[in-house]
């Protein structure tokens, strides 16, 4: 198909895609077909990553947000815990904003970036 409609899919500017569940699917592919730019052969997990990398500020606030609504419902359930005792788990007012302080860091966009830059390669 790909060799008998080829000029038709250049003359309108249009490829095939093809998308597997494995890199070694995704090899062999590309390895049966050589160097084509007809088609373009990707796993499933490179397809979205494609789709979604754009995305990176909307994903880390999006995270950033989740991560923040579960600390602030972690504390107010371990605070209320055992008839208003502290929970082990917070054991000083200090030990909270510690961990705090390092949920910040890992939301950081220093670190979401350096993240982000990891999945990428």
């Amino acid at each position: 198909m790909l060799v008998t409609r080829s000029k038709q899919l250049n003359a309108n500017n249009k490829k095939v895609l093809c998308i597997t569940y494995t890199n070694a699917a995704s090899n062999e592919l590309k390895s049966r077909l050589g160097n084509t730019n007809l088609v373009e052969i990707s796993t499933i997990h490179d397809a979205l990553w494609g789709i979604i990398c754009n995305q990176k500020k909307a994903l880390r606030n999006v995270h950033k947000n989740k991560i923040n609504r579960e600390i602030d419902i972690t504390e107010k359930e371990f605070l209320e815990k055992d008839s208003g005792k502290v929970h082990s788990w917070f054991k000083s007012q200090n030990d909270i904003l510690i961990r705090k302080k390092f949920i910040q860091k890992i939301l950081s966009k220093d670190f979401l970036d350096l993240y982000y830059s990891r999945k990428e390669e």
